[in-house]
Parts: C-alpha cells; structure tokens; sequence
C-alpha cells in the first residue's frame, strides 16, 4: 500500500513539472496564432468616410462591364477625334471630342460628387460590422442585414476597403481604418470561410 501511494505522489509530482514547465518562444507563438484561428467572431464599429467610399465608387466604376464600356468610348472618341486631323475640323469632330472628355472625366468627377455626398450625409449612422462562422452582419441603427459566405459572389481589397460583392455591382463596404491592426485577422477570416477561394484577392497579406 505504501509503495502504491509513493508511487502516486511521484506520478503527481512529474505532472505537475510537465505543467509548470516553461515552454519556448516558439510554442508560445504557435499556441497564440492556434488561438487566434479559433477565435470566429470579430466585432468593430465604422463608417466609411469620403475617401473610403470613393476608393469603393472609383473601382466598382472602372471594373464593373458598364464602366469598361465608358472609358472605351471616352477613349474612341478621343481616337477618332486625333485621326481626323486639323484637315477635317468640323462640329462632328468636337462633338466627338466633347463626348470622350465628358466620358472620361465627368464619369469619376460623378464618382467623387456621389462619395461627398454619401459621406457627409446628416442621416448616415455608425454601423457595427460583426464576423461569425456562418456569415457577416452589418447593424446600422435599428436595422441588421446578414450575409452568409456563400452567398457572398466575390472579395476585393482596394487601398482603404475590403469590398464584399453581393454581385457585380453591389459590395459591403468594410473600411480598413477601423479595423487597425486586425485587417489581417478580418482577411484571414474572410480566407478560412469563403468557399471559392479564386475569388478573393487581397493587395498584401
């Protein structure tokens, strides 16, 4: 009996060395980035400002079919001006000339009026954006909208966004300003969860 419970104490004993055994720098990181994995739920406030909705706007506009075919026009237009030379200066000639500036340059001056606009509007709210495993939901005031992963088409990073696309052409706006040091806990979220990795493209992670 006595062996018994000498050799109990000894077993004791060398578990709690194991436990109280410091473990190396290494390990501590390894644990810290296996903690971080398994943490799903990111919560932040933030609503995007003038310059993070016209970084959105600006590239939505030059991506999206109906902003590829605007500058191509703007563009021939130009062409085709230029080729005609001072020979055949005529209205047609400016006509083309005017239609390609407007083309060019009234489409992102719009962009940028509209960027103002929403960004300085006197009803826009503070919104919470909140990371689960099953999705992101956005909560301005009293009103919640919820997307699930796959629904979500496709992700982009622009230099102040991370652009959600519901489609094409409509995207939740996720400033990166709020987020701080966590944009890489956000993109590395977004990673593990989207089905069609393809389909995300961050600038730098």
């Amino acid at each position: 009996m006595e062996e018994n419970k000498n050799t109990e104490v000894v077993q004791q004993a060398e578990e709690t060395q194991e436990e109280t055994k410091p473990i190396s720098k290494k390990q501590a990181r390894i644990n810290e980035i296996q903690e971080k994995a398994e943490k799903t739920d990111l919560v932040f406030d933030g609503t995007p400002n003038e310059k993070e909705y016209r970084s959105f706007l600006l590239y939505n506009a030059y991506t999206s079919p109906m902003g590829i075919f605007t500058a191509f026009v703007g563009v021939l237009c130009i062409v085709l001006f230029v080729v005609r030379g001072n020979s055949m200066l005529t209205l047609n000639s400016y006509t083309l000339l005017f239609v390609g500036l407007v083309m060019l340059t009234g489409y992102p001056f719009f962009m940028i009026f509209q960027a103002k606009w929403r960004a300085h509007d006197k009803k826009a709210m503070k919104i919470r954006y909140t990371f689960l495993i099953d999705g992101v939901k956005s909560n301005v005031g009293n009103d919640a909208f919820f997307v699930k992963w796959k629904r979500i088409l496709k992700v982009r990073e622009t230099k102040y966004d991370i652009l959600l696309y519901l489609d094409n052409t409509r995207a939740m706006i996720v400033p990166k300003r709020p987020l701080g040091d966590r944009v890489n806990d956000v993109k590395g979220l977004i990673d593990r969860h989207m089905v069609n990795r393809k389909r995300v493209r961050w600038k730098s992670l």
